[in-house]
């Protein structure tokens, strides 16, 4: 019908059904007004005052050079908007692609969902991803992915698992895999490290391959490359730090440790501030107050120090055991810390066996007992005339007043080191 030219005032104003219609041009007031049904209409051009309230049509449409359908392979469940749109696709369907080349490669993939120019350009058979943004994951192969965000996951080919959002999150990642990036460039230069979550503007920007990293706050872990098992909760926190395991929590917290290692720090204290300098030490544990004054601290042998006011910090030398017993009759332990059992070696003497033995026996004890008869108390620790001699896991203790040794009803000792 009309291969050449239709021209009228009204034309179809119930419906056009052929299967070629005006291959040059269709001009008029009033062109089907109902419905224009047909498989090609109008090579040339179709004008008018009203066109077709309703167009059906068998193939994809083209409208200013925009290809709208359902792509390549014309899988009936797929959505195609744009040029070259899933131009590729045979077999694969639940995909949906808007842009430019968006899904361009896509073939026998499913339930794919890809916006922006070139957005998922490169995938080919791998499913269950989501591009939104501007080449969003364009050389993606691998299954599993979400990237949001202009060029976020620009680079990642085989690594599954992952979620960036934000521009340039996850930007250069290619084969690690389970990383959550959320801020711009956040794990930027991410390559084939695993397990990362950073959140927060350029959080883990310099990550390449360390992992199992987890990342809060703006400019968190910035510069940090290798470094694994790391947590980072603040802005700036633990920005220049190689080195691993190590959790600080505060803004700038640990922002000064270079290659210390395995430290935990609480509060502000950057890592070298009020006299305590751990940039390059491991195994320190400290507490800050919000100026990042240390306010207290276990350096690498477990020796505590706290801050006394006016004079600094010093350490703290806690009691390590104690014990509250009955030494008459059948011994009885009352209370205790760090001690197992008591040992009754005649009258008068015991021996305190510790739960954890102390580093050596050049510790310090202390004791006393209530007194019997009215007679002065007296506690000998460690008394070489009534054989007792202390070792790193057992304190000689013996009771005595005027007479002589004697079975106390109460003996307290305590043990420092």
């Amino acid at each position: 019908m009309g291969l050449q030219q239709i021209t009228g005032n009204e034309i179809a104003a119930g419906s056009i059904a052929a299967t070629d219609l005006a291959s040059a041009s269709i001009t008029g007031d009033k062109i089907g007004l109902t419905a224009i049904n047909a498989n090609n209409i109008v090579s040339g051009t179709i004008t008018g005052t009203q066109i077709a309230s309703s167009v059906t049509l068998t193939g994809d449409a083209t409208i200013s050079g925009l290809t709208v359908g359902k792509g390549a392979g014309a899988v009936a469940n797929n959505t195609a908007v744009g040029a070259s749109s899933l131009a590729s696709n045979t077999t694969g369907f639940n995909n949906t692609a808007v842009g430019y080349q968006a899904g361009y490669s896509n073939t026998t993939a499913s339930n794919n969902t890809a916006v922006g120019y070139q957005a998922g350009y490169s995938g080919t058979t791998s499913g269950n991803n989501t591009y939104v943004g501007k080449t969003a994951g364009y050389s993606n192969i691998a299954f599993d992915n979400t990237f949001v965000g202009y060029e976020s996951g620009y680079s990642n080919t085989t690594g599954t698992n992952n979620a960036a959002i934000g521009l340039y999150s996850l930007l250069s990642n290619t084969t690690g895999s389970q990383n959550t990036g959320l801020g711009r460039d956040a794990l930027k230069s991410n390559t084939t490290a695993t397990r990362n979550t950073a959140v927060g503007y350029q959080a883990g920007y310099a990550l390449t391959t360390g992992g199992a990293n987890v990342v809060v706050g703006d400019n968190a872990f910035k510069t940090a490359t290798t470094a694994d098992n790391t947590v980072a909760i603040g802005t700036y926190a633990l920005e220049n730090t190689t080195g691993i395991y190590n959790t600080a929590v505060g803004a700038g917290a640990g922002g000064a440790i270079t290659s210390g290692a395995k430290n935990t720090i609480i509060g502000r204290y950057n890592g070298n501030q009020g006299g305590l300098d751990i940039r390059t030490a491991s195994n320190y544990i400290v507490l800050s107050d919000g100026d990042g004054n240390p306010r207290m601290y276990a350096d690498n042998n477990g020796q505590f120090y706290s801050l006394i006011t006016g004079i600094g910090l010093y350490a703290d030398y806690g009691c390590r055991a104690w014990v509250n017993f009955n030494g008459t009759g059948t011994v009885a332990i009352r209370a205790s810390g760090n001690v197992s059992s008591i040992t009754d070696r005649a009258v008068g003497q015991y021996t305190v066996n510790l739960t954890t033995a102390m580093p050596d026996a050049n510790y310090c004890a202390v004791g006393t007992h209530n007194t019997v008869g009215g007679d002065v108390a007296c506690v000998f620790i460690s008394n070489a005339s009534y054989g007792g001699v202390n070792t790193a896991s057992a304190c000689t203790v013996n009771t005595s007043q005027f007479g002589g040794q004697v079975d106390a009803s109460y003996v307290f000792v305590s043990i420092f080191r």
